[in-house]
């Protein structure tokens, strides 16, 4: 038997070290698009989030609003304002920002006032921030509206709202 005859097959070391340098440098490009596309998803995922806590929010407004015989503005700490509401004396209601929620207060008895008997709901999920929520008094068009402006924040996303409200 000649000792040159027999060829023993398999691959090289540097073979080896080329065929692991691609794959690592494969799965590294798989693993940035594949985060990319995950962190984009959640970003997109959030903005939907806050056009809805914006559309929701703005509906709520003018539904308090509408058909309101009084709307009394109080300024609040910093830049928070409280919005209260009256359609009749048994029908008050109040929206006040506070913890980083719009919060929403119904009068609970006949007694007309708002208290601290009365629970408080916030309009908002706990995955956004409201900021800055603003009401102010103004005339548009020859009417008496509320401009009301406020600021959603999420993770990723912050979001300005300016709306007028027109008092019916």
């Amino acid at each position: 038997m000649n000792s040159h005859s027999l060829r023993i097959s398999g691959f090289t070391l540097i073979e080896l070290l080329i065929y692991s340098g691609l794959v690592t440098m494969i799965l590294s490009a798989f693993l940035a698009t594949s985060n990319y596309l995950i962190i984009s998803s959640q970003r997109d995922r959030e903005r939907h989030a806050l056009v809805e806590n914006e559309n929701f929010l703005t509906r709520k407004i003018e539904w308090m609003i509408y058909g309101a015989t009084t709307a009394q503005i109080t300024p609040s700490s910093g830049s928070a304002t409280t919005l209260q509401v009256q359609r009749s004396c048994s029908d008050l209601a109040k929206l006040t920002l506070a913890n980083g929620a719009l919060q929403y207060t119904k009068n609970s008895n006949a007694d007309c006032v708002l208290d601290a008997s009365d629970p408080a709901f916030n309009l908002s999920n706990s995955h956004v921030q409201i900021s800055n929520f603003q009401v102010d008094r103004i005339t548009a068009n020859s009417q008496q509206a509320l401009q009301v402006q406020f600021t959603l924040t999420g993770q990723y996303n912050t979001r300005s709202f300016n709306k007028t409200v027109y008092i019916q």
